[in-house]
């Protein structure tokens, strides 16, 4: 399969980590001598000052660029960088941390190399938006359900019970971790105008290879009872979260995504 082992996103890099630099030399990989990281890009995208303007909210949160604030209720695709996604990524660890160091970032770029081509782009950023939300663990997304993840006869039974306006305020007031995700996930589509794809498939074969390879657990679980492989690819961590920010941002170069 082309492409098919992550390691190869990350041949030819011989620059060296810079312990007094706080971002990734900004070029891709074939490009020369590293330069400083530019935010140029991303300045001109906000108009001068919105950037420093913190939304009041207890829904708001500071991102890695200066200066520059989320809020998780209203995502804004015009503040939304690769290289904050990027810098997050490489530093929130899978399965909540309890393996061997293995990022999000690298997870990522990992399945973006076993999906089939077309799809590989959102395969990168499939979980992009976790750099505003951070990583759940799948059971705990179960158990923070907002009303508009409820199944749809439990939410129809509800509504049936409620006045509209009580309604609309519990939709907007517990819209749940998966709908906060949703949100974002749009907006990280918007930002680099790739496409949502379904690509659970190949992010459900990488689970079960760290699962394999990270964690060392044989037994069944739920995912393959429904049919889903384990990737034959060897998880191989970096254990470094500045080699896996480069990474990251290497591969998103590669297939386009500036």
């Amino acid at each position: 399969m082309e492409n098919a082992n992550p390691t190869v996103a990350r041949r030819g890099n011989g620059a060296q980590p810079n312990a007094q630099r706080k971002h990734p030399p900004n070029v891709p990989p074939s490009c020369g001598k590293p330069q400083a990281v530019s935010r140029a890009a991303s300045s001109t995208r906000r108009a001068e000052g919105d950037a420093m303007t913190l939304p009041k909210g207890f829904s708001t949160i500071r991102a890695h660029s200066p200066g520059v604030y989320l809020d998780l209720l209203h995502p804004d695709p015009d503040l939304i960088s690769l290289e904050d996604i990027a810098w997050s990524l490489a530093r929130i660890n899978r399965w909540t941390g309890h393996t061997r160091a293995y990022s999000v970032a690298e997870h990522c770029v990992y399945v973006s190399c076993i999906a089939p081509e077309l799809l590989r782009p959102w395969a990168l950023l499939h979980d992009a938006e976790e750099y505003a939300t951070g990583d759940c663990s799948s059971p705990l997304k179960q158990l923070l359900r907002g009303i508009p993840d409820l199944p749809e006869d439990v939410r129809s039974e509800l509504r049936a019970e409620l006045s509209p306006e009580l309604w609309h305020f519990l939709c907007a007031a517990i819209p749940g971790y998966r709908s906060i995700q949703d949100g974002w996930a749009r907006a990280v589509s918007t930002r680099f105008g790739v496409p949502v794809e379904r690509v659970k498939q190949w992010d459900l074969e990488a689970l079960l290879a760290e699962r394999r390879d990270l964690l060392g657990i044989d037994a069944p679980w739920i995912e393959d009872s429904m049919g889903y492989v384990a990737c034959p690819v060897p998880v191989r961590p970096l254990g470094d979260p500045n080699r896996a920010e480069r990474l990251y941002l290497r591969r998103a170069w590669e297939l386009g995504i500036r």
